[in-house]
């Protein structure tokens, strides 16, 4: 059985910036994307509806105009709609990643990684990789069903064999 390999850190601002531009593009799931496809076309409708009755409030009685610019009117606002929600998202994974002032503990063992913050332990079996990025600067692990966990080479505390161990433990169970 081979020694489990212990890393503790927090990250620094820099450090979240660079994992929150890492997972940017992670941060829209299909959930999201139904919701916000979904919602758009009734608020579209809504907005056609509320533009032709101001038009016609406004003395507007042509059809032809009415339905052009109740058309307009449906487009944009689903448009709007769509690009506001799909932001929302990513500012709430933006809120959640730059709050993270608190030490983590990365346990590699055998089979699986263990991500320790405050009081929630997460269990992740290496089956699960789905990419690693090694970088002077960080580590990036991608899984299948989680999301990234970034380690910064500070973490090492300069210990270049251990990286070097850390990152091959990780690549033999992958490979």
């Amino acid at each position: 059985m081979t020694k489990p390999l212990i890393l503790t850190g927090k990250l620094s601002e820099k450090d979240q910036r660079k994992l929150l531009k890492a997972v940017q593009g992670d941060s829209i799931g299909p959930t999201t994307l139904y919701y916000a496809g979904v919602t758009a076309p009734v608020i579209g409708a809504g907005m056609a509806v509320l533009g032709r009755t101001t038009l016609v409030d406004a003395g507007l009685s042509q059809e032809y105009w009415l339905a052009l610019f109740s058309a307009i009117f449906a487009a944009v606002a689903g448009v709007v709609w769509y690009l506001i929600f799909v932001r929302w998202s990513i500012r709430e994974i933006d809120r959640l990643v730059t709050h993270e002032n608190y030490t983590k503990e990365i346990i590699l063992e055998e089979s699986h990684l263990t991500l320790k913050r405050q009081k929630v332990e997460t269990r992740i079996e290496l089956t699960d990789i789905r990419d690693i990025s090694d970088k002077n600067e960080a580590i990036m692990i991608r899984f299948e069903s989680a999301a990234p966990i970034y380690i910064p080479s500070s973490w090492f505390q300069d210990d270049g064999a251990l990286r070097e161990t850390f990152i091959n433990r990780l690549k033999v169970v992958t490979a």
